[in-house]
C-alpha cells in the first residue's frame, strides 16, 4: 500500500477529531471507574468495621446519610477519621487555594522563562495569564485564612 504525502493534511484533519473524542471519552470512563472503586473500598472498609462491632456485641449506629453524598469532607466526617487517609488520597480532596496558587504561579514563571528564552519578550507576556491565576489563588487563600482566623492555610475544597 502506498501512502501519498500530499494527502497528509486531509488524513490529519479526520484523525485528530477522532483521537480527541476517543481520548475524552476514555478519560471520562477512567474517572468514573476510579471514583467507583474508591467509594467501593470505603464502603467495604466500613462494612468490615461494622461486622467486627457486631461480632463483639457492640451497638452499631446506622450508616449516616452523608456517606452517600459526593462531598469527600462530609464522607470523612460521617465515617470517621480512621478512614480519612483513604478518602483524602483522592485527587479532589487535596486541592486547596494555596496548592493551586503555587502550581499556577510556578507554572507561569516557568512558561515565562521558557518563552522569553526561545521566543522573545512578546511571547513571554502570555505567561502573565497563569501567573495572575496563581496570584489570585494565593490572595484568596490569604484572605480566607485571615477571615477565618486560621494559621495561613485554607481548608481543602
Amino acid at each position: 500500500m502506498h501512502f501519498d504525502m500530499n494527502n497528509l493534511p486531509a488524513v490529519l484533519g479526520v484523525t485528530i477529531p477522532i483521537v480527541v473524542i476517543v481520548g475524552g471519552l476514555a478519560t471520562a470512563m477512567v474517572a468514573i471507574v476510579t471514583d467507583y472503586r474508591r467509594k467501593r473500598d470505603i464502603y467495604e472498609m466500613h462494612h468490615k468495621e461494622r461486622m467486627a462491632a457486631i461480632e463483639r456485641g457492640m451497638e452499631v449506629p446506622p450508616l449516616p446519610a452523608q456517606v452517600f453524598q459526593d462531598d469527600d469532607a462530609a464522607t470523612v466526617a460521617a465515617i470517621g477519621t480512621h478512614l480519612g487517609p483513604l478518602i483524602q488520597s483522592g485527587a479532589r480532596a487535596q486541592r486547596s487555594p494555596l496548592r493551586r496558587g503555587l502550581i499556577w504561579l510556578f507554572m507561569g514563571l516557568g512558561l515565562f522563562v521558557a518563552l522569553g528564552v526561545n521566543q522573545g519578550p512578546e511571547a513571554a507576556a502570555w505567561a502573565f495569564v497563569p501567573i495572575g491565576m496563581g496570584l489570585a489563588n494565593l490572595l484568596y487563600n490569604f484572605l480566607s485564612s485571615r477571615r477565618a482566623g486560621g494559621d495561613g492555610a485554607a481548608p481543602p475544597r
